[in-house]
């Protein structure tokens, strides 16, 4: 879920705690990359009124509205007949193509484009150095070009677009154009997501924000295992006393086995 990738990303904007190990490793390259991408979750939810918790709710109530239309949907029943006509009317052709007329796998990289300071460059703009090499940087490049297409953007908000939509559109569109690589592209969705969202507060209007959610619903084992990672002393305490309470009831059932009139009505009768 996109809360638990958000909170990933945030230990500098004061809603989660910074850890030993984590700032111990600042140094290193990912360490590096986790700052910088600390600076843009921290710009974007500081734009909240109630943080991290407003933007927790704010998420829930998305995913409860999708469940809702979702469930409220009538169920897909397509016409078999229908379908057969339209496979008549489509035609199975035969795929006559060469086997090897296809371009080959990296072709566009072995080009003959020359630069003074980058070298040889690939035929497409993402197969060059990216224009904008950091997080920060390529997000503060997207805010400054998205300030003046606001009127549209809220007007898609408005007509109901969800943000992850619109979001996914812009980073895609960034990196096809070779300004930043498709890692940045990819970290940068949901920070744009919600700076959308508080957008929208701004101007009054209730915006969607992802594009669809999952069926399944949370159960035991996945709050479990997230509760071993993050929680690792509380999920102790509960495996111990879920081991308790499962040798309990062993040692019952082997008193059982060895007398099996014990708890019985019999027994009750004879005490």
């Amino acid at each position: 879920m996109a809360t638990e990738q958000t909170e990933a990303g945030l230990t500098q904007n004061g809603f989660i705690p910074k850890g030993k190990e984590e700032a111990s490793e600042e140094a290193s390259p990912q360490g590096m990359s986790t700052e910088e991408m600390d600076e843009v979750y921290s710009l974007v939810f500081s734009r909240f009124e109630g943080g991290m918790e407003e933007v927790q709710q704010l998420v829930e109530q998305d995913v409860n509205s999708i469940k809702d239309f979702k469930e409220k949907q009538l169920p897909f029943d397509p016409d078999e007949k229908a379908l057969t006509e339209l496979d008549k009317l489509m035609g199975e052709e035969e795929d006559n193509r060469l086997p090897f007329a296809s371009s080959v796998p990296g072709g566009s990289l072995t080009g003959k484009l020359k630069d003074d300071t980058k070298g040889t460059l690939g035929s497409y703009p993402w197969e060059n150095p990216a224009i904008y090499d950091t997080p920060t940087d390529a997000f503060a490049y997207l805010l400054d070009s998205l300030e003046g297409k606001q009127e549209d953007i809220q007007s898609l908000l408005y007509a109901g677009v969800p943000t992850e939509s619109i979001a996914r559109a812009v980073t895609f569109l960034g990196f096809t154009e070779g300004l930043f690589s498709v890692d940045i592209s990819e970290l940068l969705v949901i920070p744009l997501m919600f700076n959308m969202v508080a957008d929208a507060q701004e101007q009054g209007v209730e915006a969607s924000i992802f594009n669809d959610v999952d069926d399944d619903e949370v159960n035991m084992q996945s709050v479990l295992d997230t509760m071993e990672e993050l929680k690792p002393d509380q999920y102790k305490s509960i495996m111990d006393d879920a081991t308790m309470k499962a040798e309990e009831e062993n040692m019952i059932m082997e008193e059982i086995e060895q007398d099996p009139l014990m708890g019985s009505f019999l027994s009750m009768g004879e005490e």
